[in-house]
């Protein structure tokens, strides 16, 4: 039995989560970005406040030059299963009409193309450092050649890293770094129409790191060099950059002061502001003159100017809470009619209502290319302005339908220059298309960019795959790629097919929403009552018994156990953590196995708080083995 005990305590050791933050309870219903973020993050940090990306970066570099040494890698048979028909967050996009060429950069996936306006998708930079993609641009004098920031900016934990600019010169068939290696998040690209070599780029920076690396940054030969042109601090990034087409010497910038550490989001601060140069980033002026004062809860903010009509500069405001708080609310749209000197603002409208807690999200604002009253900005959904900002409506209502229709979560949009009701839009849930200027849209498929949580194999039906996704559910395959169904809500998590039976399914939505079918996942019975949540984990572990698949284990701050599939449960244990500590004392792992007697269970439990229990006798008694785990 030791060597038993031995092994698993190492098997769970290397898939112990660890310490969460210390965020005041009510934070839960207010920022649902800002749990699942820190949970993921500390996983991997612990016990450090950050990780090295340059330690990430060289071992895909070192993975590359084992596979070279080693051909035969590359012949291991590995192909997708899916989904590519539920999609994933797409944070940019752009679209050559004169080829019919779609662009997007996806959150984790890299940048994909279509040729046949979003029937199918190819990939273009699977083999590259980082697949998270910031922002992309086509140059509008040369179709050919496209520009990708790397790095998404939205300061959620999973807007992973980035490695610098990317460029292509074949519309977007291959691919090369063209400088900014150390940006690690590109928020904005700027190419300027009347000299398509100019390029500016708003760099954030690093995310839990302060550095110099931020800015805005400009180029005079198409990316082959840059030079940092406005810099405020090493805590203040470039979120937004905006040009006159008409003039080569005027640009704007959007500075944010951000930072985030595994105890904290600082979302807001007294250097946020929009600045602007009148000599092609030589020298640079605060603008104020009817734009918010320097105030420690301005937050992330959007800028964007006309190009029908360069006079007009429009710029959205979030603020947070408190001072350098970790939420963004609506704060205030703002217009000028005469290129930034003097700006008013705008009535609010249904803005105030319509946006989310967590506007740090969220960042596009865009005027239609031929009439500088139409625009459009996001944060849930996205809103349309025909009268300069004078009044908004919703035009994705993103939870009125089914997701096939629309999604929650806008982040990139492209505006047709010959027809301004076609629009595109890339969201939580992929790329969806109008020719309507609005509802009905359409939704491009065959995009396998789903972010996962957790997967889950069918044990008797092997070809049939489930998991939990990022804003997208649990899903289930029917053994096609093509073929996934959206089974059960929320952010889906651990996934369960009972080994013997597999109509009998188990899914969760965050913070512990168990259900059961008993009909392969068509309807779900919610199955968590007598469970203790006083304490839980965003992500909630459950497993079934190894030997007989009606007992389950459930972990909270306690270990509950069901015998008859969930139906009713008992605590088989007392607090497991370290006790209740603000967010800290939950468990995240739970195993088992079966004694020698066939009837005695071994149960192993890690918290997020760093310590693990064993039971050696179903869990009528507990020991901590913390001090046994190697340093």
């Amino acid at each position: 039995m030791n060597r038993m005990i031995n092994l698993m305590i190492m098997v769970l050791f290397a898939t112990l989560t660890y310490q969460l933050i210390n965020i005041p309870k009510q934070e839960i219903n207010d920022d649902k970005k800002f749990y699942p973020s820190d949970w993921f993050y500390l996983q991997r940090a612990y016990p450090n406040d950050n990780f090295s990306i340059e330690k990430y970066f060289s071992a895909i570099e070192e993975k590359g030059n084992m596979i070279s040494k080693n051909s035969s890698a590359l012949e291991t048979g590995w192909y997708s299963v899916g989904p590519s028909n539920v999609g994933g967050r797409i944070t940019a996009l752009d679209y050559d009409p004169a080829n019919n060429f779609i662009y997007i950069g996806a959150a984790a996936g890299g940048i994909f193309k279509s040729t046949d306006l979003g029937n199918s998708w190819i990939p273009k930079t699977d083999f590259f450092p980082s697949l998270s993609i910031g922002s992309l641009v086509i140059d509008p004098a040369n179709s050919n050649t496209i520009y990708c920031g790397t790095g998404e900016a939205n300061i959620s934990t999973d807007s992973y890293a980035g490695f610098g600019m990317l460029k292509s010169t074949d519309y977007g068939e291959t691919w090369f770094i063209s400088g900014l290696e150390d940006s690690r998040h590109i928020a904005e690209i700027e190419i300027h129409p009347l000299n398509t070599n100019l390029i500016y780029a708003a760099v954030s920076g690093g995310l839990y790191s302060k550095g110099d690396n931020r800015g805005i940054y400009k180029s005079t030969d198409a990316g082959t060099s840059w030079s940092k042109v406005l810099f405020l601090n090493d805590s203040t990034s470039a979120i937004d950059v905006a040009i006159d087409p008409g003039d080569l010497n005027v640009v704007y910038a959007a500075m944010w002061e951000r930072l985030r550490g595994p105890s904290f989001r600082k979302a807001a601060g007294v250097n946020s502001g929009i600045y602007k140069s009148t000599d092609g980033g030589t020298t640079w002026t605060q603008l104020l003159n009817g734009l918010p004062s320097p105030n420690p809860i301005i937050g992330r903010i959007s800028i964007a100017v006309a190009p029908s009509n360069p006079n007009y500069v429009y710029a959205l405001y979030k603020e947070a809470s408190s001072p350098n708080g970790s939420n963004n609310t609506f704060h205030g749209f703002f217009r000028s009619t005469d290129k930034g000197n003097i700006w008013a603002q705008m009535p609010s409208g249904i803005l105030p209502s319509e946006f989310s807690s967590f506007g740090w999200y969220f960042g596009l604002l865009e005027v239609d290319p031929n009439d500088h009253n139409l625009l459009y900005c996001a944060d849930i959904d996205l809103f349309k302005s025909i009268d300069g900002g004078g009044s908004w409506q919703n035009i994705t209502n993103s939870y009125s339908g089914s997701f096939d229709q629309q999604h929650p979560d806008q982040h990139a949009l492209w505006i047709s220059t010959t027809n301004q009701d076609n629009l595109i839009v890339g969201n939580d849930g992929g790329m969806f298309n109008t020719n309507a200027g609005g509802a009905p849209w359409t939704k491009s498929y065959n995009l396998p960019i789903s972010q996962f949580y957790a997967t889950e194999i069918d044990f008797l039906q092997p070809q049939i795959k489930l998991g939990g996704t990022q804003d997208n559910g649990t899903l289930k395959s029917d053994g096609t790629i093509n073929n996934w169904d959206h089974i059960y809500g929320g952010d889906g998590f651990h996934t369960k097919v009972d080994y013997t039976n597999s109509d009998i399914v188990y899914a969760e939505y965050q913070f512990g929403g168990i259900g059961k079918s008993t009909n392969g996942g068509q309807n779900f019975n919610y199955i968590g009552n007598g469970i203790d949540f006083t304490r839980t984990n965003w992500s909630t572990p459950y497993v079934l018994d190894v030997q007989d698949p009606t007992i389950l284990y459930f972990g909270t701050y306690k270990l509950h156990r069901s015998t008859n599939g969930g139906n009713n449960w008992a605590e088989i244990s007392g607090d497991l953590t370290r006790g209740a500590n603000g967010r800290l004392g939950t468990i995240t792992c739970v195993t088992s196995a079966v004694e020698s007697d066939g009837i005695t269970r071994v149960i192993y439990v890690g918290t997020d708080d760093a310590k693990l229990s064993v039971s050696t006798n179903t869990g009528s008694s507990w020991e901590d083995k913390t001090g046994i785990l190697p340093q």
